[in-house]
């Protein structure tokens, strides 16, 4: 059946229901009952297209928005997604958790001794191996990739003892992923450190915060006491 004849196979349907208890009906009733019928049927199918076209709509925005807070290297996030959903207009944080600075501190050296090829592969295999232990372990988190060699992580839902033993854990098992190139085998090494931050406390103040720990944590293990 043509699309045209169902519609108004439909409509003619609903029309005669409509009037089935009627003892009499005249022929001007019928046709004002059709077109009632005509007209609720037009706007229910403009009502469906719409709302079918702002389906596709949202969904090309979303696309959108995922390509423009992506980093171009990694599964991360990227530093406008930073910028843009995870502060407010005065530079607060928006919501509450846990802030983790991850540096891959061979990062730096890769580069200089091979190229940034070989840097992105060991930037994309740390990322990959933080996202899938998270994701492993049931944890709320987003990961976004702040700078060269220097990832943030988002926690959120526990405690501080659990965001420490959670980090030393994952370093711990780092240790399995590796990739060859040449004759040289590139593992995962990063160093961690975790400070809790509360809604609307500005976001420079929590990294200063955060770098101040990892500078402690580097002192107390016996590294370097300048900073990277």
């Amino acid at each position: 059946m043509h699309p045209d004849d169902k519609h108004l196979a439909d409509i003619t349907d609903k029309t005669l229901r409509r009037l089935i208890n009627e003892e009499i009906v005249v022929p001007s009733k019928y046709e004002e009952t059709f077109k009632q019928e005509e007209q609720k049927c037009l706007r229910e199918r403009s009502e469906a297209g719409t709302h079918a076209s702002q389906n596709a709509l949202g969904n090309e925005i979303d696309l959108l928005r995922g390509q423009l807070f992506s980093d171009d290297i990694t599964e991360a996030k990227n530093r406008l997604w930073l910028y843009k959903q995870k502060l407010n207009e005065r530079q607060g944080l928006v919501d509450e958790g846990y802030l983790v600075s991850l540096h891959v501190p061979d990062y730096g050296t890769i580069v200089r001794e091979y190229n940034s090829i070989v840097g992105n592969r060991v930037l994309t295999l740390v990322c990959d191996y933080v996202i899938d232990y998270l994701k492993r372990h049931h944890i709320a988190f987003e990961i976004v990739r702040y700078a060269d060699g220097h990832f943030l992580l988002f926690l959120h839902g526990m405690e501080e003892a659990e965001a420490e033993e959670l980090l030393v854990n994952m370093r711990n098992g780092a240790a399995n992923h590796t990739f060859k190139h040449r004759s040289r085998i590139f593992g995962i090494t990063f160093d961690a450190a975790a400070i809790r931050y509360i809604r609307n406390e500005p976001f420079a103040s929590v990294m200063d915060q955060l770098e101040e720990k990892r500078f402690e944590k580097k002192v107390e293990k016996g590294g370097t006491t300048g900073r990277t």
